[in-house]
């Protein structure tokens, strides 16, 4: 398990580390596959790791990388370190998950690790009741207690949770570094320049696709599919709509995934406009994208984002999705 890309995220945490700044509550925010939860469960190790701590103590520089070998580390990787606590998932998290996640933290280690570390998975699954009871912890942790938060989806959190962290933003990885990071995890080279350049800027994806082939093909349709609307006709659009729909079987998050990809590439379009192509992260789409968009300007290209990103987030309304998606490709 190893981190692509978030090169000054890796800097600015190893420094925490190093310096002895570190914050009580980290929040990861990005998109879906960009890396957060590997991030999160590497830093949790990082954290522990007994090799890292003698370093420490004895007043060495550190690596962002945990010896995978420690007892501290195999537990951790294995989800069974006891003073390392994971909620993992997508289910909603209720009041008593944490209350008992606060008792837990609230003990006395049970290993030679330095800290109780929590690591909430889709924070944005508290509700409202569990959410304020986690409020006491953020406001009054226990020492030596480090709390680490992620979401896709940071605007549903709620709002007093986001104001006690250190919010750390995991942007899209650039083409090259996942290129980079595939390859100097022995993948040949041109399989890696072709999957890392139809993901959008996320290398969790790339890692997923490299286990499964049929990944691969699948993505290369979808993003294509997506690239072909902008010059398509209503009917196609509509007929996208309707595809899309039937093939998530009405499953909001693999529409938001959808929604994802058709938003990450209108913004290589409009990075395209802005003559600035060197940027697009969709680069097996780059010849297409300068084809397609002949005929449209950056204020339409920018309009269109954002009016997609007001439909993502209304995915979490229950709104009807045929009819969002719909309105969607009809302001066009």
């Amino acid at each position: 398990m190893k981190i692509i890309g978030h090169k000054r995220i890796i800097e600015f945490l190893s420094q925490n580390i190093q310096n002895k700044t570190l914050s009580h509550a980290y929040l990861f925010t990005g998109p879906p596959h960009i890396g957060k939860t590997t991030l999160s469960k590497i830093f949790s190790q990082v954290l522990q790791c007994e090799e890292i701590l003698k370093n420490l103590s004895k007043s060495k520089s550190i690596k962002f990388f945990p010896c995978n070998k420690c007892q501290n580390c195999q537990q951790i990787l294995s989800n069974s370190h006891p003073d390392t606590i994971f909620l993992e998932g997508i289910n909603p998290v209720g009041i008593e998950e944490i209350r008992n996640l606060q008792h837990q933290i609230s003990l006395k280690n049970f290993s030679t690790a330095n800290y109780k570390i929590s690591v909430i998975e889709n924070i944005e699954r508290l509700t409202l009741e569990s959410a304020n009871c986690f409020l006491k912890t953020l406001e009054e942790p226990p020492s030596n207690t480090i709390l680490i938060l992620t979401t896709s989806f940071s605007e549903l959190v709620l709002p007093t949770i986001v104001s006690r962290c250190q919010i750390i933003n995991l942007n899209l990885v650039p083409f090259k570094e996942i290129k980079e990071g595939l390859t100097k995890e022995g993948i040949d080279e041109k399989f890696a320049e072709t999957v890392s350049g139809i993901v959008a800027g996320r290398p969790g994806l790339a890692l997923e696709i490299i286990k499964n082939p049929e990944a691969l093909k699948n993505q290369l349709n979808l993003s294509r599919k997506i690239t072909s609307l902008l010059k398509g006709n209503l009917t196609d659009r509509m007929e996208f709509v309707k595809k899309i729909v039937e093939f998530s079987d009405k499953n909001n998050i693999e529409i938001e995934r959808i929604l994802d990809f058709w938003i990450g590439i209108l913004r290589d379009a409009l990075l395209i406009c802005g003559n600035c192509s060197h940027l697009v992260v969709n680069q097996t789409l780059k010849w297409e994208l300068e084809n397609y968009i002949q005929d449209y300007d950056i204020l339409y290209l920018k309009d269109f984002i954002e009016k997609a990103f007001m439909a993502r987030q209304k995915l979490k309304t229950n709104t009807n999705q045929k009819l969002l998606l719909e309105s969607l490709v009809l302001s066009m």
